[in-house]
């Protein structure tokens, strides 16, 4: 994935979102978190399990997640 800001389509308190496309040729969007802290890893945690729960035309399903903390 490239984090570079041409692929930047967002952004927000704990972090950016970029476009990206899978090798399947899915089109994807995704979060990289920045500065977390236990607070924060809370937050993600919880917005894992919501996202993962809602099923709506209008929003992106949840492909997967990752937490690790390099590169």
């Amino acid at each position: 994935m490239n984090f570079s800001w041409q692929n930047k389509i967002g952004n927000g308190l704990y972090g950016n979102v970029y476009n990206g496309i899978l090798p399947d040729g899915s089109e994807v969007a995704l979060k990289r978190f920045k500065n977390c802290t236990a607070a924060g890893d809370a937050t993600f945690t919880h917005e894992v399990v919501v996202i993962a729960s809602v099923r709506h035309v209008n929003l992106v399903a949840l492909r997967g997640y990752c937490t690790a903390t390099h590169p």
